[in-house]
């Protein structure tokens, strides 16, 4: 029981007070293992002598008999009081700081006990457990008090390397460390529980739009089909493509795209209904689920307030991007039972609008499924079109309608497959500006060009000009003008021969890098047309902001000459408007006299059609040249080439 007791108190001291600390402190001195067995000892003895004379005061005759030798309680109390008086100056002697606390606590604990014992001597039986815990309470809030005070005091006179700031330090620092611990494990948790709800929000939303992912699109969907199954009601899918994208990544960077797809996103957003699901398919691929009851003619407005939110243009730092998409279709359930097809049938009717110019809305329709098949194969057939010699080149006549004599050729290229036939540009052109592989067919199309209009120009000196389209696809190409000074180096023609024509798309999109890319075209001397001008949507300030030679007004204005239609404005109003800024006028798809009259009359400056020939091969564009009567009129009036 005595032993119980010391260690209990030996425990409740390291506990309450050091911490555990004391015993690094007094080993971390020389012979720090002998100190601490003497220190050990000295507390052993001080303890014992306390806790015996608790003991006795709890008996009827506190004495004790040894021998022939009696000793009471006062008697025994004295002597012991002295010996620990002797503990305490010996520890504070020997031990210095250490021994003084030592001394001082178990002072404290050992006339605590005695005052208790004295003076309730009725529950002295009963009093030692309470006196334990009482005293231990009482020493601890001493030692606090007194610990501060102490160590505000030493710190004022300069004792900063004394071992009980020291010691008092490393306490302080435990608790410390224990505490920012604990903060450390909250905020851990609260790190976790961020980060799992970032996990789930990732796997739900696209990370740079905060649009809803294909995942959620896709179970959005397939709940919708599954409840709309037995409503019998309708919702529609709209597949969203934005228009020449990838290229503003290849040129621009990424950064640029993920900044222009947030501000796209944000316009979006404005325009979609709260019933509604917009979100991100993936790359430049977007989704809007209508899931509300809505006639064709209601969706179609609808999706237009998308496609004309676009039609201003993007601002990124100091530049300007026109962006447009197009836009596909699918209805449930007439175009589709589940997700899947839903989308297969908006991505086909999307498509169709690529094929058909981009920049438009469609509806999914059964014919489409064909067209798709037709579209597969072109992609699968255009490599070995160049591999086997299956593309061609043929050359349009223009005509001065002033001279009334031959300006120029426009190369035109064809495809007649193995496998499919004869293939119409209209079909294949779009077909290989969305793969890429326009590229290669370009460069394929200016060096066979090149090299053909050469030989025909040294047989014959004629000083005719030679027209080539280019695609936007290869004019946003970084090494699009390397490539084109290589080709006319090697060939040996000159510039001042070459025309480049280019549809209004590429303005539309990239003003600020066709500016450049003119600019560096023009100082190798190549002549600039804006092709098909009033077929899309031509703003006429770029007829300003660009350095062309020449404006090519689209077969539709001239389909629309008649002698007494009133749309003959438009077309003189076009003429009159590019000859003011300085810009040449060719009219494409002049088929009849009237037309022909109409044009001479606005002084429009070339003419091209097949009033005057359809496109030639090379031996026919050969012929043609050789042929000094090569007047407009001679070929109206005489003779056609057929």
């Amino acid at each position: 029981m005595l032993k119980k007791g010391i260690n209990k108190q030996k425990n409740n001291l390291n506990k309450y007070f050091f911490n555990g600390s004391i015993d690094k402190v007094v080993q971390d001195r020389k012979n720090g293992i002998a100190q601490w067995a003497k220190i050990s000892l000295c507390i052993f003895i001080y303890i014992t002598m306390s806790f015996i004379l608790r003991q006795m005061s709890s008996l009827e005759a506190p004495q004790i008999v040894f021998r022939d030798m009696v000793l009471n309680y006062n008697v025994l109390n004295g002597v012991f009081a002295q010996i620990q008086v002797m503990i305490s100056v010996y520890l504070v002697v020997r031990y210095s700081k250490h021994g003084y606390f030592i001394g001082l606590l178990l002072n404290i604990y050992g006339a605590l006990s005695a005052a208790v014992g004295f003076f309730v001597h009725g529950s002295a039986v009963a009093l030692p457990g309470i006196t334990i815990n009482v005293g231990t309470a009482i020493i601890i809030t001493i030692i606090s008090i007194f610990q501060q005070s102490l160590y505000n005091k030493i710190k004022e006179i300069g004792s900063q390397k004394d071992e009980l700031v020291l010691l008092y330090e490393e306490v302080r620092a435990s608790r410390e460390k224990l505490h920012q611990q604990n903060k450390q494990l909250i905020e851990s948790n609260q790190v976790i529980k961020r980060n799992e709800e970032r996990l789930v929000h990732l796997a739900s939303f696209d990370a740079l739009t905060g649009l809803p992912n294909r995942k959620i699109i896709i179970e959005r969907l397939d709940k919708l089909t599954n409840f709309q199954l037995n409503q019998k009601t309708t919702f529609a899918v709209v597949f969203i493509d934005l228009d020449n994208f990838k290229k503003i990544n290849d040129s621009m960077g990424h950064h640029v795209g993920d900044q222009l797809l947030q501000l796209i996103v944000k316009r979006w957003k404005l325009m979609i209904h709260e019933s509604d699901m917009l979100g991100r398919l993936g790359g430049d691929e977007f989704a809007l689920i209508i899931q509300r009851k809505l006639e064709k003619n209601e969706i179609f407005s609808y999706v237009e307030s998308l496609r004309t939110a676009l039609q201003d243009a993007l601002l990124f730092k100091t530049k300007k991007f026109y962006i447009t998409a197009s836009y596909g279709i699918s209805i449930y359930p007439q175009d589709g039972f589940n997700s899947i097809e839903l989308l297969k049938s908006a991505d086909i009717a999307m498509y169709k609008v690529k094929n058909q110019g981009k920049n438009g809305i469609q509806f999914f329709s059964q014919n489409m499924q064909s067209e798709i098949l037709q579209k597969i194969k072109i992609e699968n057939g255009i490599q070995s079109a160049l591999n086997n010699n299956e593309l061609f080149l043929v050359f349009q006549p223009q005509y001065s309608c002033s001279l009334k004599s031959l300006r120029g050729f426009e190369a035109l290229v064809r495809w007649e497959s193995s496998e499919l036939g004869v293939v119409s540009p209209a079909e294949f052109i779009p077909v290989v500006e969305e793969t890429g592989q326009i590229v290669q067919i370009g460069e394929w199309i200016l060096r066979d060009a090149l090299r053909k209009f050469k030989a025909m120009q040294d047989s014959d000196h004629m000083d005719s000009i030679l027209s080539i389209n280019i695609s936007v696809v290869q004019i946003i190409e970084s090494s699009f003008v390397e490539m084109v000074q290589k080709a006319l180096d090697d060939i040996g023609f000159e510039t001042k021969y070459l025309e480049f024509e280019i549809t209004e798309s590429v303005f539309i999109s990239f003003p600020d890098h066709v500016i450049e890319v003119i600019n560096q075209l023009k100082k190798m001397g190549i002549r600039i047309a804006l092709d098909d001008f009033g077929a899309g949507y031509t703003a006429l300030k770029y007829l300003q902001m660009f350095p062309l030679d020449t404006l090519k007004i689209d077969k539709t204005f001239t389909d629309s000459i008649d002698e007494k239609s009133k749309e003959n404005h438009i077309m003189s109003s076009i003429i009159s408007l590019a000859h003011q800024l300085d810009i040449e006028v060719v009219a494409e798809g002049v088929e009849n006299t009237t037309q022909l009259n109409y044009l001479t009359e606005q002084k429009c400056d070339y003419i091209q059609g097949f009033l005057l020939s359809k496109p030639l091969n090379y031996h026919e564009m050969i012929q043609l040249s050789n042929d000094r009567d090569d007047s407009v009129d001679s070929i109206i009036y005489g003779y056609k080439i057929s």
